[in-house]
């Protein structure tokens, strides 16, 4: 489990240690940019890495091996995995994680994750200064190890709740 959770994390938590880093001396893969120039609205954006949204294309395929190499290297350090896993806890046990809520049929539904808990609770409140109550403890569904959460869909006058597991 920490190693799948380690690796959805590791893009983050390597950012969130970026200042810790300062000093080493890091040699990240080269990202090549192109002049890509859209115009939407009456306004110019730029998309320099439009070329990798082709992930079949060889270049691609070559920046993500790279970059595949690039991390393994870095956490085959002992010291720096340790790092990486301390990193991990301490932002583990800050508190309390909640989801962006969803209106529907006049209230609110969202999602939080108590650090003590194993699941998420759903909750519900009835407008901006309502008060927030919990619909569905998800630590009470899922006591098997084999079911998942991975979200709700509520219809939109509110009247159904549907759970994704």
């Amino acid at each position: 489990m920490f190693k799948k959770s380690l690796h959805l994390a590791l893009p983050i938590i390597i950012l969130s240690l970026g200042l810790e880093l300062i000093g080493q001396s890091l040699s990240y893969p080269p990202s090549k940019q192109e002049v890509v120039i859209d115009k939407y609205h009456g306004h110019q954006i730029a998309d320099p890495f439009r070329w990798l949204e082709d992930t079949e294309s060889a270049d691609v395929q070559a920046w993500m091996h790279a970059q595949d190499q690039f991390l393994k290297n870095y956490i085959s350090d002992p010291q720096q995995f340790q790092r990486i896993q301390s990193r991990i806890e301490a932002l583990e046990k800050t508190g309390t994680n909640h989801s962006v809520p969803q209106k529907a049929g006049g209230k609110y539904y969202y999602n939080t994750w108590p650090r003590e808990l194993r699941h998420a609770l759903l909750h519900q409140r009835s407008g901006l200064d309502g008060v927030s109550k919990v619909i569905v403890d998800l630590n009470k569904i899922l006591q098997q190890d084999k079911l998942t959460y991975n979200g709700f869909s509520v219809s939109p006058n509110g009247k159904y709740l549907a759970l994704l597991i």
